[in-house]
């Protein structure tokens, strides 16, 4: 998705776009992908970079990653930029646990993102361009081999299922970087009232 962002921002920072282990280019190791777990590659890239400091960008899943880097790791993080981000969820009560234990199991949920994955995408990707298709179209070769497609659907599944665990809801008055907040008015996935609730609770946001 950054691929063609990338150029646009180039032009004035310089720009480091990271795969964590289990997406894209990274490595897909057998592992539980827990988000603290991806936070903990994300500094140790940084480290091995020589980046004592950044801003720190990220969409959905990177977002959430992002606060939880500011907050575990304040003095690496100048700014953040979440675009549409999770992290700020409730935690899940019992119930929600025992159904998710229950229910969120690797073999399911990669067949749910390999069947449904026209629909979900169009839920993310708005704009029906050139680049948009192409990108469909390389992502459902990529998901129609099941074997090759595993390693990734399963660091998918894991660390969508990590969100609910590791909501930053109840420590976000500790990012005190300034956040740029960026939404879409159509999110369909995350909701304009989540945008809303960050503007209000973090301590330096901007929507």
């Amino acid at each position: 998705y950054w691929q063609l962002v990338l150029p646009a921002l180039a032009e004035r920072y310089r720009v480091v776009a990271v795969d964590p282990p289990g997406f894209g280019k990274s490595d897909k190791p057998r592992a539980r992908y827990e988000l603290p777990w991806l936070v903990d590659w994300i500094v140790a890239f940084m480290d091995a970079r020589g980046i004592d400091r950044a801003t720190i960008m990220g969409g959905s899943l990177g977002g959430h990653l992002a606060m939880m880097l500011a907050i575990e790791h304040p003095e690496r993080v100048d700014r953040l930029v979440l675009m549409d981000s999770c992290g700020a969820w409730p935690e899940p009560g019992i119930l929600a646990v025992i159904g998710l234990a229950t229910i969120w199991q690797d073999p399911f949920v990669i067949d749910h993102l390999r069947r449904n994955w026209p629909k979900i995408y169009g839920d993310i990707v708005s704009s029906d361009t050139e680049a948009s298709r192409r990108l469909l179209r390389y992502q459902m070769a990529v998901m129609a081999d099941l074997k090759a497609y595993y390693p990734a659907g399963r660091a998918a599944s894991r660390a969508l299922r990590s969100i609910f665990y590791h909501s930053c809801r109840s420590r976000m008055n500790e990012i005190r970087q300034p956040v740029l907040l960026i939404w879409g008015e159509d999110d369909k996935i995350h909701l304009h009232s989540e945008a809303t609730y960050l503007r209000e609770n973090l301590p330096d946001a901007r929507l």
